[in-house]
């Protein structure tokens, strides 16, 4: 996880230190911060735990920290890990929706558009399976926040190393024989194509289908 808690207040792996004691914020257990080469700095629990902030894969912690870093450059304020108890911590008003007070977003991102107005997305980075009813109870409740979801899939292996041989700034590429998995066709029903991140190269792009393969 890229995100625990220091006194309370949120720290990102980044700005924490080593053999430290920090608190994760979802089961509140001990966390350490581990730096390791071609590796993003995160958090891990001292002892196993059954949590929901922890197991997460290399590929999906660094996907998730490529594209919050990208969209912060861009003026954006970003929030990693952010669940939805953090609604009180941040002083909020309205009321935390009581059925969605466990709900936790990879990535949440607040663009000022003047005037008092901020546009607000979440971003789901998904790797793994997703039955159909919980993708639509993810939209549903963060829905009840007035906020959009953005889902992006991380490529299969094969894409990848297609990615990693072929990629160049900018320019279209054409791969035939992807099968599209459950969670993605649910996701390209959505968003009318897929937003698909390769952590290794820095690639956030869209991906077009012109059948049930891309």
């Amino acid at each position: 996880m890229l995100v625990a808690l220091s006194d309370g207040v949120r720290l990102e792996a980044h700005e924490a230190k080593r053999s430290v004691d920090y608190v994760c914020p979802t089961c509140a257990a001990v966390v350490h911060v581990r730096r390791r080469k071609n590796y993003v700095t995160h958090f891990y629990h001292l002892v196993k735990a059954d949590c929901a902030s922890s197991g997460e894969g290399s590929a999906h912690l660094l996907a998730k920290h490529v594209i919050g870093e990208e969209y912060r450059k861009r003026g954006c304020v970003v929030d990693y890990e952010w669940t939805t108890t953090a609604e009180l911590a941040h002083g909020k008003n309205k009321p935390v929706v009581t059925k969605i007070a466990l709900r936790r977003a990879d990535i949440v991102l607040r663009h000022e558009r003047g005037n008092g107005n901020r546009d607000t997305i979440v971003v789901e980075v998904q790797d793994s399976r997703l039955a159909e009813r919980d993708f639509r109870q993810r939209i549903l409740d963060w829905a009840d926040f007035g906020w959009k979801v953005l889902w992006v899939s991380l490529p299969q292996r094969n894409l990848m190393q297609y990615l990693i041989a072929n990629f160049s700034n900018g320019m279209p590429l054409h791969f035939e024989r992807y099968p599209i998995r459950p969670f993605e066709r649910l996701m390209l029903k959505r968003h009318g194509a897929l937003w698909m991140m390769a952590p290794d190269i820095k690639c956030f792009f869209k991906a077009i289908a012109k059948s049930s393969r891309i």
